[in-house]
């Protein structure tokens, strides 16, 4: 009881906790992985999934005595970067002393949608009540660029983008319990629709196509797995519905969607995405400058804007290494083709989609880069592995 209790609080933190506040956040989450391990005194289980992550970490670590030996980088500013993967790798670790059910996960994400929703209308209306509380959560710049000034909600992430990805990787979870389960059909449809809405608020250009994308790509996996669900008339009711109420909101608040209608007409001419560009070029010809380093990483200190690339394989390849990113795609490859295993079940299912979308969220912003998104997928597998050892 004490292993679900605890691990149930780390959740609400990881959800609720300001992630701007990094290095607080990574080390409460590496402490309740550690006070887990010590109090059960669990044998390790060293599963696929853990490999992946105990191969980056060390990945990692060996890429930054590379990069301080041969080009004299920040060695521990480098080092830091392990903090990032290694609570997961420990709640891997330990997996077998997490006992938390779907129904608690289930009630955490609902209330979650629930609040931030709420949160994100008042932003996006321009109340000043949730001013405040929105500085909590993001900067001064941000709130004052975001919402002051482009009417785009942040929720309780550090901007909009993020604010969008969370939301994206929401509306995932809830439309996998919608295609996989009989139960909670309505309540699963409303909570679509509400991350549909909050990407809406958040204006956000990637979320609102990973969203799209990944309703067609499950429509796909279905199809080919169990036409029989795909001929549901509630799966057509349901993306009807998705589509139908964001056209409604969107007509409804026209002249409040300036920044959103602005990304879609500019489109590859906008500014923004000219600067994203220009940053990820400086990392291709940095990278490719040396052939050691492409494999290995420059480490943060080395790589131009490392902290603001706005693309995760970007990051990965400068910072990282070449190594790195070919291990992520490798990892990545895993989940989209085991839904097809025929021992398949809902997490293998929710896994697939969740890095479907985490692949598109990853080109302009963060997916296993971003602390709180990593540990919802980090749950996922937590989940992945304990349906795993029921089957067997």
């Amino acid at each position: 009881m004490i292993n679900k209790i605890i691990f149930l609080i780390l959740i609400f933190f990881a959800l609720f906790f300001p992630t701007k506040y990094y290095n607080i956040y990574h080390f409460v989450l590496l402490g309740g992985a550690s006070l887990l391990i010590l109090i059960n005194g669990v044998k390790l289980n060293i599963s696929f999934y853990a490999r992946y992550f105990l191969i980056l970490i060390v990945l990692i670590v060996f890429n930054v005595f590379v990069s301080s030996i041969y080009l004299g980088s920040d060695f521990f500013r480098n080092a830091t970067e392990i903090f990032r993967f290694l609570p997961t790798l420990l709640f891997l670790l330990c997996y077998r002393a997490i006992n938390i059910n779907r129904q608690n996960i289930y009630f955490l994400f609902c209330s979650y949608t629930s609040v931030v929703t709420i949160i994100c209308c008042l932003q996006y209306l321009g109340f000043e009540s949730v001013l405040n509380l929105s500085r909590i959560y993001g900067s001064e710049l941000q709130v004052e660029n975001s919402l002051i000034i482009s009417s785009r909600a942040i929720g309780l992430s550090t901007g909009p983008g993020n604010n969008g990805a969370m939301f994206t990787i929401l509306y995932v979870y809830f439309l996998s319990n919608f295609l996989f389960f009989k139960e909670r059909k309505s309540i699963n449809i409303i909570f679509m629709l509400l991350c549909a809405v909050s990407v809406v608020f958040a204006q956000s250009q990637t979320s609102l196509v990973a969203i799209s994308l990944v309703t067609l790509f499950s429509l796909v996996i279905l199809f080919i797995i169990d036409k029989r669900k795909v001929l549901n008339f509630y799966v057509f009711f349901v993306f009807f519905n998705v589509i139908l109420g964001m056209g409604v909101i969107f007509y409804k608040f026209l002249n409040k969607f300036g920044y959103l209608i602005s990304l879609f007409e500019e489109g590859l001419t906008r500014n923004s995405y000219k600067i994203r560009v220009e940053k990820m070029d400086a990392v291709l010809d940095l990278s490719f400058s040396n052939p050691i380093m492409f494999f290995f990483g420059y480490g943060k200190d080395l790589v131009p804007n490392a902290t603001a690339l706005d693309n995760e394989y970007a990051f990965y390849l400068g910072v990282y290494g070449a190594f790195s990113l070919m291990l992520l795609f490798v990892f990545y490859l895993y989940f989209l083709t085991s839904v097809f295993n025929k021992n398949k079940n809902f997490p293998d299912f929710l896994l697939c989609l969740t890095v479907f979308a985490g692949l598109i969220i990853a080109w302009p912003s963060s997916f296993t880069l971003d602390p709180r998104l990593l540990f919802i997928f980090t749950i996922y597998l937590i989940f992945s592995l304990r349906e795993k050892n029921i089957q067997r």
